[in-house]
């Protein structure tokens, strides 16, 4: 190799130089736009496919959830009418009215939203959930909402709580699979961005690595080329060395218009590429783990307003929040450990729909209506309630989810109405 570097004019050398400079350059800039760009195609994936997509789905479950909120508001807002000796409840009109609007356009906003998410990418998996939430939620709007619009309008007390009822049993359906296909959205994304970020270190490992090679070859040939121009050639090495160690703010200083000029030239130029791509994709990155921290924020959000108790497949207390602890009197020291039976009265502790209800749990079925639990001082609480079986990777519950709303002072009002009623009817 010395005798053919010998035979070569300096005009020559420089060429060789340069030329296995600019082959390893383009390679190396080939490989590491390739992989940054599968990267970035990872990340957009994973905003554009799940992060909003999920957010979307999370305000359909919100929304279907204010339906039923609306529904039970206009219940409740009802005063006794007469007709002679008879008497019946009256529904406020204005309410009423109000409730049907905010239905109404909750169902169209819901349709958007959904739209929307049909239209990004779907896997197997989620096409088969998609479909199972669109017939719930077809059968949850057609059977329930818009009959139940129609009371509210006529002001039909009586068939606005039928209806309130059957969408109370058609929500936990639609509720599961909507839940489902989060808990899913969540997954996958999850999946594709640990795949972006593993190809993304394999990229950048790879061309650290081809890059070392690159500046001992360039070196060993620097070496071997006459001294007069070895300072050009350390300047090269050093940056290439800097760009090894992820660092593409060097300043190169170029002076004249030769060969090695232009080598530099391009060298900067590689750098300031290999800057931009890799701020782009770390941007990207961000915005990505952004979303995924504020869908994680809208949960802890749900915490903060509603009842949340935790319990595991045998029925035992794991953990609660304050506002579950403060509905039945417990502190979460004395929670902890209990037994979901302690929570109940003795003749549905030891009935046979108990166990059932059980079973149901361990078998992954989510169950919500409104129960009767016993608080630590003895006074009856009433919830509405929903327990969520939380699956492992392998599709099997390892725990249960309650998320409950006191409503004792609800029923306590309806019974009194309903007191009202029977006394009225007596007399």
């Amino acid at each position: 190799m010395k005798k053919i570097i010998r035979g070569l004019d300096i005009g020559q050398r420089l060429m060789l130089l340069v030329g296995i400079a600019m082959m390893v350059a383009v390679i190396l800039a080939s490989l590491g736009i390739y992989g940054i760009s599968k990267s970035n195609e990872s990340i957009k994936t994973v905003y554009a496919d799940r992060m909003v997509p999920t957010a979307d789905l999370s305000k359909i479950y919100n929304l279907m959830l204010e339906n039923r909120t609306f529904l039970r508001f206009a219940l409740s807002e009802v005063k006794i009418g007469t007709v002679g000796k008879n008497t019946f409840l009256v529904m406020n009109h204005d309410v009423a009215a109000k409730s049907a609007e905010s239905i109404e356009h909750n169902i169209a906003t819901i349709s958007r939203l959904w739209k929307n998410y049909m239209s990004t990418y779907l896997t197997p998996e989620e096409a088969i959930l998609t479909d199972k939430f669109a017939k719930a939620r077809g059968k949850f709007v057609d059977e329930s909402l818009k009959p139940a619009l129609v009371a509210l309008r006529a002001g039909n007390y009586d068939e606005t709580k039928q209806y309130t009822e059957k969408a109370r049993e058609l929500y936990a359906v639609a509720g599961h699979d909507l839940e489902a296909l989060i808990k899913l959205q969540l997954e996958v994304a999850t999946q594709e961005y640990q795949a972006g970020v593993t190809r993304y270190e394999n990229t950048r490992l790879f061309s650290i690595a081809t890059l070392l090679v690159a500046v001992g070859l360039l070196a060993w040939l620097g070496f071997l080329i006459i001294r007069s121009i070895t300072a050009p050639l350390e300047k090269s090495i050093r940056v290439f060395g800097k760009i090894a160690e992820g660092h593409f703010d060097t300043l190169i200083e170029i002076k004249g218009k030769d060969e090695l000029s232009k080598v530099l030239q391009a060298l900067n130029d590689m750098q300031f590429k290999l800057k931009t791509d890799i701020g782009t994709q770390q941007a990207l990155a961000f915005k990505a783990k952004e979303q995924l921290t504020a869908f994680e924020g809208q949960l802890a959000a749900i915490g903060r307003s509603t009842g949340v108790i935790e319990f595991s497949m045998d029925g035992k207390v794991i953990t609660a929040n304050d506002i579950f602890l403060n509905m039945l009197g417990y502190s979460l020291s004395e929670a902890v450990g209990q037994p979901h039976s302690s929570f109940v009265n003795s003749s549905y502790r030891e009935s046979a729909e108990f166990r059932q209800f059980w079973e149901k749990l361990n078998r992954g079925e989510s169950i919500t209506g409104q129960f009767l639990r016993i608080g630590k001082n003895g006074n009856e609480v009433w919830l509405e309630a929903t327990y969520n079986p939380i699956l492992c990777t392998e599709g099997k519950p390892f725990k249960v989810v309650k998320y409950a709303t006191d409503i004792t002072e609800q029923k306590i009002k309806n019974a009194d109405f309903e007191g009202q009623i029977k006394a009225i009817g007596k007399s």
